[in-house]
């Protein structure tokens, strides 16, 4: 990429189009709600599904909001390892995979592919959004087969 190829900081290029941007924000927010669905909602909603499977945000000063895709994506890994967990124990992991699925085709499959969108299509972070779209669609596929009992 450009930006490491000039020996360029990768910190003002994330900045720029995650987290400040020009006069309407930045161009690209990690934030689910701003892509539709209404903040609080979208918000409310993530909420549920982590309280129902036992996790609450903490309580830190600066930590992210319910919404932020590095907290979806935090959840669907604790969903994976409650997934193993059922499984070395002898329980179905049906209701994890459906967890996945559920909170897949809610929140981060629609989410992924709208950031994408807006991610200019060089650079760095172009290809790891395009590569965590291309895995959230995949990933979506196979859990969504696994829950329908394929």
């Amino acid at each position: 990429p450009a930006e490491l190829s000039q020996g360029g900081d990768l910190e003002p290029h994330y900045l720029a189009l995650f987290e400040v941007g020009g006069e309407m924000g930045p161009p690209a927010p990690l934030y689910e709600g701003h892509y539709g669905g209404g903040r609080n909602a979208v918000m409310e909603e993530c909420l549920k599904f982590y309280h129902y499977f036992g996790m609450r945000l903490s309580d830190h000063k600066g930590r992210e909001l319910p919404d932020h895709l590095a907290v979806e994506l935090e959840f669907m890994h604790v969903l994976t390892f409650k997934e193993a967990l059922a499984l070395e124990e002898g329980k179905s992991p049906q209701p994890y995979w459906r967890a996945q699925r559920d909170f897949l085709e809610r929140h981060i499959v629609d989410f992924v592919s709208r950031l994408a969108q807006r991610v200019p299509k060089a650079g760095f972070y172009s290809g790891l959004v395009a590569l965590t779209d291309s895995f959230c669609h995949t990933e979506f596929t196979y859990v969504a087969a696994l829950a329908a009992g394929a």
